[in-house]
């Protein structure tokens, strides 16, 4: 399995180096820092002072990266497989995706860095367009995840099914984890009258396929309507 940890020296985004070490050995750990690198907001600036002064900040912007990537490598947990990093300049997310794509990993790993509902709609959310735009699994940290024991697995249709199936038999645990996978059926009105036989027999067999269990590697499934 390939992994891109990308960190942007958020509390989170350290709590997600440190999530590693509950999945199985990479074949390679890519940590990834993206600059956004502001431009001088003068319009009247001259080009040449506004491309200088445009060069300084990225270049303290860089030395900050580098620290901040050698940071995140010195404490990626033991057995997290073969880690390089990578400085890339550009809006977030957009370059998150586009080095996942190029470099075909199997799973982003990042962290969330809790903007709150009203800054997330006026200025948008990395994780989120991440999460929309990425082609592989994404693993978003918001705390410390102290052990990975129970996941819940919610899933709306064959296509997540599908996905979530492909991503367990890469077996990413380190360690056994039961997997709890819910459906949420839409509210409908029953066909039957109310208080008629139908009713029971439904429930019945909604009953017995939440009992549902698989194996699949070593993640045990549950299913939950």
């Amino acid at each position: 399995m390939r992994i891109t940890l990308a960190v942007d020296g958020s509390d989170n985004s350290y709590e997600a180096a440190r999530a590693l070490g509950h999945l199985t050995q990479a074949e390679q750990v890519i940590v990834l820092h993206v600059l956004d690198v502001p431009k001088p907001a003068y319009p009247m600036m001259m080009p040449e002072v506004a491309q200088d002064i445009y060069a300084t900040v990225e270049r303290e912007m860089r030395k900050e990266g580098d620290q901040l990537l050698s940071c995140v490598k010195s404490i990626l947990p033991l057995g997290t497989g073969p880690a390089t990093t990578r400085l890339e300049v550009g809006k977030p997310a957009d370059a998150i995706v586009a080095v996942a794509q190029e470099q075909q990993v199997n799973l982003i790993v990042m962290g969330a860095r809790g903007l709150g509902s009203v800054k997330e709609v006026l200025f948008g959310s990395v994780s989120h367009r991440v999460l929309t735009h990425a082609h592989c699994p994404i693993l978003v940290v918001n705390g410390p995840m102290r052990s990975l024991r129970h996941v819940l697995l919610p899933l709306q249709g064959p296509d997540d099914a599908e996905a979530a199936v492909q991503f367990l038999t890469t077996k990413p645990f380190r360690e056994p984890v039961e997997v709890t996978i819910l459906t949420v059926l839409p509210f409908t009105n029953p066909p039957w009258p109310v208080g008629g036989e139908g009713g029971g027999e439904t429930g019945e067999k909604t009953e017995k396929r939440s009992r549902y269990c698989v194996e699949c590697g070593n993640t045990r499934l549950h299913t939950q309507i």
